[in-house]
């Protein structure tokens, strides 16, 4: 090999080590957000899993009837039990 196919060839390797080393740090950037956004959902859902668990049983210890049972049910938590019924909905139209 000549010097000036050494150098391209030394020349190439860094590009490639500088690429190489951008996408490690794009994707450390990416991981870190990412565990980010898992911490938080991790949470909500937490809290909305007490806040259900809260209102059932507030619910079941009132003297109401069924029908005024679930109404309540539904009103405080109507969007997570809407969410948790379409899921079901999709998994068994998947299955």
């Amino acid at each position: 090999m000549t010097e000036t196919s050494d150098e391209r060839l030394q020349g190439d390797i860094r590009k490639r080590t500088k690429g190489l080393e951008r996408l490690r740090s794009d994707k450390l950037l990416e991981r870190g957000a990412r565990l980010e956004a898992l911490s938080s959902n991790r949470e909500a859902l937490r809290s909305q899993i007490s806040r259900m668990r809260e209102t059932l049983h507030r619910v079941l210890r009132e003297d109401s009837t069924l029908a005024e049972r679930i109404r309540t049910l539904f009103r405080e938590q109507g969007v997570t039990i809407a969410t948790i019924l379409t899921a079901l909905g999709m998994t068994i139209s998947t299955l």
